[in-house]
């Protein structure tokens, strides 16, 4: 029971508006990211994974890069500590935007790498944040404007 046997027939059905969006990054076409700009549950995953994600980079800020202790010990649990670091990032990033955004938009970079006063993971949710913000405001302008045809002849207004 609950296995599809071999000669059963698998009919198609296709579902408007649930298919993802593909995004093609600094223009390379081996970076291509599919992304579902309609997904209101980003806010909720955002709220979850951006306090991770935060409380992650402050570990990164108290880490000791001293490099006058020159020991090779030291340098390898730094490293460690980094990979770590850099591995729930992913993760988290991963989590918000429900795809594989750490492996197309960082490849074997770090998500801690500082990048104009931010770390790498603060432009990756800035950018993508910006698609799922202009997303959600033409989608309700659209519903607002399909209510609106609907019910005019209820309210006698007239856009």
């Amino acid at each position: 029971m609950g296995l599809v046997e071999e000669n059963t027939t698998v009919k198609e059905l296709s579902i408007p508006g649930i298919q993802k969006e593909r995004f093609r990054i600094n223009g390379d076409n081996s970076k291509i990211l599919e992304l579902n700009t309609s997904d209101a549950n980003i806010i909720t995953r955002l709220e979850k994974g951006y306090a991770e994600l935060t409380k992650l980079a402050a570990e990164v800020q108290e880490m000791d890069f001293d490099d006058e202790k020159g020991n090779e010990r030291e340098f390898k649990k730094l490293s460690k500590n980094l990979k770590t670091i850099d591995d729930k990032m992913r993760e988290q990033i991963d989590y918000i935007f429900d795809s594989n955004v750490s492996e197309v938009c960082a490849g074997n970079a770090s998500m801690i790498d500082p990048i104009n006063g931010k770390f790498r993971w603060e432009h990756i949710i800035e950018a993508l944040g910006d698609l799922y913000a202009g997303s959600f405001r033409d989608e309700f302008a659209r519903m607002q404007t399909n209510i609106e045809k609907r019910t005019k002849k209820y309210t006698g207004k007239k856009k």
